[in-house]
């Protein structure tokens, strides 16, 4: 095998991780939860007497005779939801493969291994191949040994060059037959004898077909490799080849019009099941047909499947999981409606609402996530996609989509708002297409960014109190740019993102229907510094000040130079801004491609999450929302959502009902901190039983149990006076308790 040195020299890392928060006030604050879907399925096996699926959203273990489920997400300990196969190896361990990280699942314990590509990257893990002591993974910047006894788990060694395949391919999947080792990836089939791994590091020692070498190998990748009953057959972007070996090696296409990717294939009762994007197959080594169209819809892509004791189960793409009892039938995993979010909004009421692309319009109720159901409500279909969304003071819930304009919906109601009963135009080339993807509501107002609306206006206003009444702001109002990317309100003032011309800055009043006194601004890169032309979204904080987040950084407008000034944001975070919220206290959650960020107005310091050191289930940040009612934050992602759950209890909206968490304030190593519910801004101040003061600070700077110059206080009952800054008092006793 090869040394560490050789390891190193070809940039591919790994090391254990557990999950851990990156500082201790996160800890002590909250906890982390993780919301997934399951609508992609990657993989299907059978052992411990449950099916074991692995997911977009996670792992599910489910007794195939009750349907009873266990689904375990990144914040469960394997640092990942997004997984792409699983395997039991011989002596009962199970390993799931998944983005950036194998995981071993052992007594209980999870134990996840980092895999970095030569740019700190983290690579995906499609496969997993079981050789004894060793694991065979295919990535997607090549092949990996793994040895499960070495230094508790480490990459033995690493394979990039396959014969005359182009360098660092996926491989997508792994076939060990005696000493041979089959490698299907994305640049075509691979097969060298692994008896001796160290000669795999010479591309020389890799026989390998693509497109030239045979051209039943055209679109070149890979994706399955079946070996049965003696046979080997493939499955590739465009067809199923069955791959016959001796002095020539040949491929020969199995007889079918299917033209599209295949993903999986299964043998069951010497028939051979073809699981594709055109449909679901069955080859009997004569023919090929397609199954039912009645139980199995051919507009479906199929990506996996598995005969479970005569009974099939099946992964649809952006579907979920079904199985067969008499029909096809959803398996019910309670997950989120779609894979990647768009927006996130909430009331002060605590009502939580997401939008997601490609699919459904979901709420949050007695902890789940429920979907509204909109698809027979729209033109175009749910596959249209839901872009933005907004809740009001009243609990409706208002989503735009992508073609079907918005979408209101309340318990009882769901209704289709577009330009046949608004203010709402479609794009030019086609006027019922009417794109809505971003929404504020303000002082019984709806303010909806109407993108590339056909009459020049791409602010829409309507009345919350009157469905019927609609007006739009354009051209004639100073609007000059009809590709909007975000809208906000704040008392009057209305922002508008642009795609490439800035923000427009709109005074509407305190009426947005009376025009007489309305003035409208343009900030752009040239005349306002802002840091980009090219806006992702507007946000005004708790008290009208304007943050921008655009492709390159975070921008506010300060109204003292009449200017942007532009945020400096912790290095390797951004550039691109995607989602800004602020919280009662007016600091601001950011979130960008890398992660989450937490800006402390008062210290100026930041503090950054991501899949790494937090319950993230993806680091592109697409959406951030604040329940005001627990103070816990949600976040979406490319990959789900992530809550984190604030410790504190009910915010205190007066500052007579604050109180102190944890209390008592244990303090073993010093790393401990306390912290307060009111949600505004006050100043701190502990005293002694005997009334001495003992330190002072900003409530939003947690108390490590000292005094002003640093020193440790010892255990006992203490006084914390806060004061707001309107002079009103609350009090509360701490009990400290140093151990």
């Amino acid at each position: 095998m090869a040394d560490r040195k050789n390891i190193e020299k070809i940039h591919i890392l790994i090391c254990c991780f557990f999950v851990l928060f990156g500082a201790a006030a996160a800890q002590d604050e909250g906890f982390w939860e993780s919301y997934t879907s399951t609508a992609q399925v990657r993989e299907i096996e059978y052992f411990n007497d449950s099916v074991q699926v692995a997911t977009v959203g996670g792992w599910l273990r489910i007794d195939p005779v009750s349907l009873g489920m266990r689904k375990i997400t990144n914040v469960d300990g394997p640092g990942t939801s997004d997984l792409y196969d699983i395997v039991r190896d011989q002596s009962g361990t199970v390993w799931l493969a998944g983005y950036g990280r194998l995981i071993k699942f052992r007594n209980g314990t999870y134990t996840p291994y980092l895999f970095f590509d030569n740019e700190n990257k983290l690579l995906t893990l499609y496969k997993i191949a079981d050789d004894g002591d060793y694991l065979w993974v295919g990535t997607s910047s090549g092949l990996a040994l793994f040895s499960k006894t070495e230094d508790g788990g480490q990459i033995e060694d690493y394979y990039f060059r396959f014969g005359t395949l182009n360098p660092n391919p996926h491989v997508y999947d792994i076939m060990l037959d005696g000493d041979m080792i089959y490698l299907g990836t994305s640049d075509g089939l691979a097969i060298a004898d692994r008896s001796n791994p160290s000669l795999l590091k010479s591309y020389v020692n890799w026989v390998t077909f693509n497109s030239n070498d045979d051209p039943a190998l055209a679109g070149d990748s890979v994706n399955v490799i079946l070996n049965t009953n003696g046979l080997v057959y493939l499955g590739t972007t465009r067809s199923v080849l069955e791959m016959t070996t001796g002095s020539d090696t040949t491929f020969t296409r199995l007889a079918t019009r299917m033209q599209d990717r295949v993903s999986d294939l299964s043998m069951h009762m010497d028939t051979l099941y073809i699981f594709s994007d055109s449909g679901l197959y069955r080859y009997d080594g004569v023919t090929t047909e397609t199954l039912n169209p009645s139980q199995y819809p051919s507009g479906w892509k199929y990506h996996e499947g598995a005969f479970i004791d005569d009974q099939l189960w099946i992964g649809a793409d952006k579907r979920g999981l079904y199985y067969n009892d008499g029909g096809l039938q959803k398996y019910p995993d309670g997950g989120l409606p779609g894979v990647e979010i768009t927006a996130l909004s909430s009331n002060q009421s605590g009502l939580i609402a997401g939008s997601f692309a490609d699919q459904d319009i979901a709420y949050f109720e007695d902890s789940v996530w429920v979907g509204a159901n909109v698809s027979t409500y729209v033109q175009f279909g749910t596959g249209a996609g839901s872009s933005g969304i907004a809740v009001d003071t009243f609990g409706t819930i208002w989503a735009g989509t992508k073609g079907n304009g918005m979408m209101l919906i309340t318990p009882d109601t769901v209704k289709n708002i577009d330009e046949r009963n608004s203010a709402l135009k479609g794009v030019s080339e086609n006027p019922r297409y009417v794109v809505v993807n971003s929404l504020a509501s303000g002082d019984g107002y709806l303010f909806l960014s109407n993108y590339r609306a056909s009459d020049g206006n791409p602010i829409v206003v309507g009345d919350l109190n009157d469905v019927e009444r609609w007006t739009s702001f354009g051209d004639e109002d100073g609007i000059l740019d009809a590709f909007a990317s975000s809208i906000d309100y704040f008392d009057g003032k209305i922002a508008l993102g642009m795609e490439n011309t800035g923000v427009y800055y709109y005074y509407c009043g305190p009426d947005p229907f009376d025009k007489s006194d309305d003035s409208v601004a343009q900030y752009r890169e040239d005349n306002a510094f802002l840091g980009s032309n090219n806006v992702n979204t507007v946000r005004f904080d708790n008290n009208g000040e304007l943050w921008v987040g655009t492709k390159f950084g975070l921008s506010r407008y300060d109204y003292g130079i009449d200017r942007f000034v532009n945020v400096v944001l912790p290095i390797d975070f951004g550039p691109a801004v995607n989602a800004i919220a602020f919280d009662r206290r007016n600091n601001i959650w950011i979130g960008t491609r890398s992660g989450l960020a937490f800006y402390n107005r008062v210290t100026g310091e930041y503090m950054v999450y991501n899949i790494l050191n937090a319950g993230l289930p993806d680091n592109h940040v697409t959406a951030i929302t604040i329940d005001n009612s627990t103070g816990d934050i949600w976040v979406g992602t490319l990959n789900g959502m992530a809550r984190f759950v604030m410790f504190l209890g009910t915010p205190a909206e007066n500052i007579e009902d604050v109180t102190a968490y944890p209390n008592p304030f244990y303090i073993v190593n010093g790393d401990e901190t306390l912290s307060f519910n009111y949600v505004s801004n006050a100043v701190v101040r502990i005293y002694t039983a005997a009334g001495e003061l003992v330190s002072q600070f900003n409530i939003n700077i947690p108390w490590n149990g000292t005094n002003e110059s640093g020193k440790e206080l010892s255990s006992g009952v203490y006084l914390a006076l806060l004061t707001a800054p309107d002079g009103s008092v609350g009090r509360t006793k701490i009990f400290l308790i140093r151990k």
